[in-house]
């Protein structure tokens, strides 16, 4: 087959794969909810179109990649992070929530508010109140707080909301215009990412824009895991995303160009959900804990974060017991530190009162727990990994700390280093740049991104 017929071929392919997945996202609405899915009324839709005639219009590309550490930008080729370091404004300071791990950080950076409020502990949790086990949850009704795709539709603007983490199944009156039922695994990050592109490409016959897109990526996540941050593995996954949102980026505002006034503004902004420390040991939580034969609780652990979660028909001194029992042993093993529910750190804002467990075991540095171990620990390298972790407390590990990077177009921010913000700081900054309020609870500064401002406060405890 000669070359030109292989390019042709290619081409169609692509353009088939980009609208098999459009109809896809089109049609992500979970059976039986269809009446439930409500988009803006023509009528309503008409007048706010009116309304932002008059006014300078502001959409938001948002990406999050999991799992980014600030200095794997500096030890990888990366043209375009480069880029908008320098034409941007950027936080190689960001930090995130307790623990830092994909689920709550990722929630509590949409929402504003910490786990206490937005009721998602982990990726994976037990709910004394209903008795479910969640794990990598998509049913977007198990968040107990606003998150900013709802904010921005439930006032009045049109939204995207593509394998952000529980932003699936939407239901209700300020559901996003588009959204996906449940994540979909296995995607590579090419494909994952050019299912937003390819909706904002095809979306050009609405009176008024979509104002806030919403993609994510995996990224350097996986390969950290497996290899450790430190690995080639991790600095490949680095540059294969950094030359994704590259090509991108060009073809996303090459189409703001052609549709809106020169006036308007968009915004892309990039962030992660937390950094990535080195393992050196694994724990196995029953043996640590000496609860793996009691039927009464039940044993939830992840990264290093551990929950014991009592059956609430436990007799009060039966319960008092155990518990005591529980920390008198855990205070023989100085990786491992442990709380009642009650008694937890409060700026850690960690204690819902159903899905945070009644015993809470966080382990230091360079452990994390795992089945592996046949006692209470195990080198990594015996156990062949993981050998990257992250849902240390940030305040105590650095390397959880992450990336904030914003560019503006056409009119860039200047490449101005913004230092430490957080990342509850997210919703309300997006809120500001869409020009509407931000939900009840996100009452953290805004992030200042103009050259000449200083960059937020970080948030009350």
């Amino acid at each position: 087959m000669k070359k030109n017929d292989l390019i042709v071929l290619g081409i169609l392919a692509a353009v088939l794969v980009g609208g098999i997945a459009l109809m896809l996202i089109q049609r992500r609405v979970p059976p039986g909810v269809e009446e439930e899915y409500i988009t803006p009324s023509e009528a309503g839709r008409h007048a706010r179109a009116e309304a932002v005639a008059a006014e300078p219009v502001t959409a938001v590309y948002w990406i999050s990649i999991d799992g980014l550490r600030p200095d794997m930008l500096e030890r990888a080729e990366t043209p375009f992070f480069d880029r908008l370091l320098a034409e941007g404004a950027y936080s190689l300071e960001h930090e995130p929530v307790f623990p830092s791990v994909t689920f709550p950080s990722h929630v509590s950076q949409a929402t504003g508010v910490r786990v206490r409020d937005h009721g998602i502990p982990h990726n994976r949790f037990f709910d004394l109140e209903t008795g479910d086990v969640h794990h990598y949850p998509s049913d977007s009704r198990l968040l107990e707080a606003e998150p900013i795709w709802n904010t921005a539709a439930r006032q009045g603007l049109r939204v995207a909301s593509l394998d952000w983490v529980l932003a699936h199944h939407q239901t209700g009156d300020h559901a996003s215009e588009f959204f996906d039922p449940e994540y979909q695994r296995g995607l590579a990050n090419e494909e994952r990412l050019a299912r937003l592109l390819n909706l904002w490409k095809t979306d050009e016959g609405a009176d008024e824009p979509l104002r806030l897109m919403m993609g994510y990526a995996v990224g350097p996540d996986s390969p950290g895991h497996r290899h450790g941050p430190e690995s080639d593995e991790v600095i490949a996954a680095i540059e294969e995303i950094d030359d994704i949102l590259g090509r991108h980026y060009e073809e996303i505002v090459e189409l703001w160009d052609e549709r809106r006034e020169p006036e308007d503004a968009f915004y892309f902004i990039v962030t992660s959900d937390h950094g990535m420390s080195e393992v050196h040991t694994l724990v196995n939580g029953e043996r640590l804990t000496g609860l793996q034969d009691r039927e009464e609780v039940t044993l939830i652990g992840g990264g290093p974060v551990g929950h014991a979660y009592l059956d609430p028909g436990m007799l009060p001194q039966d319960r008092e017991r155990l518990l005591r029992e529980t920390l008198e042993r855990l205070e023989d093993f100085d990786f491992a530190r442990a709380y009642l529910r009650g008694e937890l750190p409060d700026d850690w804002g960690y204690d819902h009162p159903s899905r945070t467990g009644d015993l809470i075991v966080v382990l230091d540095p360079g452990y994390t727990f795992s089945g592996k171990p046949d006692a209470v620990t195990l080198s990594a390298e015996k156990g062949d990994g993981p050998f990257g972790m992250h849902g240390y407390p940030p305040g105590e590990d650095p390397n959880m700390n992450t990336v904030a990077l914003f560019n503006r177009h056409p009119h860039p921010l200047g490449g101005a280093d913004l230092g430490p913000v957080h990342s509850l700081q997210l919703h309300p900054t997006v809120a500001r740049l869409l020009n509407i309020s931000p939900a009840e609870g996100a009452d953290a500064s805004p992030i200042a991104l103009e050259p000449e401002g200083a960059a937020g406060t970080k948030p009350a405890n």
